[in-house]
């Protein structure tokens, strides 16, 4: 604020006040909050992420940063817009998480990924048959909205936050990491999916097997189920077993066996692991080494921009925006409504249009 604390404290006392362009800039930059709610005789009561997250250790709670805690905000709010502009009433044709029960006990985590392969109406043949992980999670996040959740991206600067998920008796929200690479993206949108089927919220960080230690009990097998189910929908074990061989335990074999299902090499060396075609030693080194690997890569600055509306687009998805720009041309609401659901400036919409156009196919 380029203030002296003394005037801050006054400001926090009563003894003082900003001025509006001083307010404005603490409500819209700083706690990210709608400049009504300073003229609220008491703060109003917000939902804490203990409330929503039961199952997220306290010790995980203490460390989200304040861009997550915005974000899961944000993630309140789009859901509420969903309220608004679908009349409380999903969309879609068929709801899967009205139509397909998940359990977390024994292999039911297994037998509810073909169950969900199967309603959503992917072949393995046909997953083989995508030509670039973008593609691939393009699709999968297409399939998926069509079932009834709705999938959002946003770049967190927590970058070990990879996603998480709210449910909802109509319209159950999941929202990924644009920040992480599309393998990662991919298997947090199912990871998050298991969530939504089995009923309750959740926050996926990156490091998985850390994040397992701090659980117990039943939160524990709930997350080892989401993890099994991830893994095997996306890596069908029959088409596993007939494409992989336990003899074939190169870098080269698992690279291509995570090109053909569009995972990590880490869920295919964990196939193998499963079937006892590697040991826990051997898994665990080639893991680290890939991790050491990557990390090497991922700290490499890339020195690329990008461009606004299309970044907008790709967080929004091609589904939300066609849903926002029908109420708006039906008349339904003006310009600064549709602005405030798509989160941009009125005089922004405009930027968006092409992206809508080329979703609906239109020129």
């Amino acid at each position: 604020m380029k203030k002296d604390s003394s005037d801050i404290d006054a400001w926090e006392t009563g003894a003082g006040a900003p001025t509006y362009v001083q307010l404005e800039k603490l409500a819209y930059e700083i706690y990210k909050r709608p400049l009504a709610i300073f003229y609220f005789p008491e703060p109003p009561q917000e939902e804490q992420p203990q409330r929503r997250f039961r199952s997220l250790p306290d010790e995980d709670i203490a460390t989200l940063d304040p861009d997550t805690l915005y974000a899961l905000r944000e993630a309140r709010a789009r859901q509420l817009d969903l309220m608004e502009l679908t009349a409380g009433v999903n969309p879609a044709e068929r709801r899967i998480f009205e139509d397909v029960q998940l359990s977390y006990h024994d292999d039911a985590p297994v037998d509810g990924a073909s169950q969900v392969r199967e309603y959503l109406g992917v072949t393995a043949e046909e997953q083989a048959e995508w030509r670039s992980y973008d593609e691939a999670l393009k699709e999968w996040r297409r399939r998926v909205q069509d079932a009834g959740v709705w999938v959002f991206k946003r770049s967190f600067r927590q970058s070990d936050v990879a996603g998480f998920c709210y449910v909802h008796d109509e319209l159950p929200i999941v929202y990924l990491n644009n920040s992480q690479p599309k393998v990662r993206q991919i298997f947090t949108l199912f990871h998050e999916l298991a969530h939504v089927l089995l009923g309750f919220d959740h926050i996926e960080r990156s490091d998985v097997t850390h994040y397992l230690r701090f659980l117990e009990g039943e939160d524990h097998r709930k997350e080892v189920a989401c993890n099994r189910f991830a893994n095997e929908f996306l890596v069908p074990t029959d088409d596993f077993v007939r494409h992989a061989a336990a003899w074939q335990r190169d870098d080269e074999s698992f690279r291509r066996l995570s090109e053909r299902y569009f995972v990590s090499r880490e869920v295919i060396l964990r196939k193998y692991r499963d079937r006892g075609w590697v040991d826990s030693s051997f898994y665990r080194d080639t893991v680290e080494r890939w991790r050491s690997e990557r990390e090497e890569t991922e700290n490499r600055p890339s020195g690329r921009g990008g461009n606004f509306y299309h970044t907008k687009a790709t967080y929004l998805g091609e589904k939300y925006l066609e849903l926002a720009f029908k109420g708006y041309y039906r008349g339904s609401y003006g310009l600064e409504e549709l602005a405030s659901y798509l989160d941009v400036k009125a005089n922004q919409v405009i930027g968006l249009e092409p992206s809508l156009h080329r979703a609906v196919g239109v020129e």
